[in-house]
């Protein structure tokens, strides 16, 4: 091995890992987000479950599967998709969730 290719291997070893530098909005998709390192790499997660949805203007925006009460009785509606659900009282709301996740995939399509 060369003194070069040495000195390269060192620095490679004691050169601290690259941090985020910021979320890239323009290189979401349904399944993945996309970050700026430090080092100047773009740095990508897949999921195998959608993450983003589009709003009106096209955007992705963070699926949020969270369920908040509309008011009415077992009513429920998403924060981030116009999704609106009744739920019985014998089916706990958690329950519901992945049935409201689905639609909003299904909305966003």
């Amino acid at each position: 091995m060369t003194t070069l290719a040495r000195v390269r291997k060192a620095r490679r070893a004691t050169a601290s890992p690259p941090t985020t530098v910021r979320k890239l909005m323009d290189k979401r998709s349904e399944y993945s987000q996309t970050w700026q390192m430090s080092n100047g790499a773009l740095q990508t997660t897949f999921t195998t479950a959608p993450i983003h949805s589009k709003d009106q203007a096209g955007v992705w925006q963070p699926i949020n599967p969270d369920l908040v009460s509309t008011g009415a009785r077992a009513s429920y509606r998403t924060t981030s998709a116009p999704v609106t659900e009744t739920i019985s009282d014998r089916l706990h709301v958690r329950n519901a969730t992945a049935r409201v996740a689905e639609w909003i995939r299904r909305w966003s399509s």
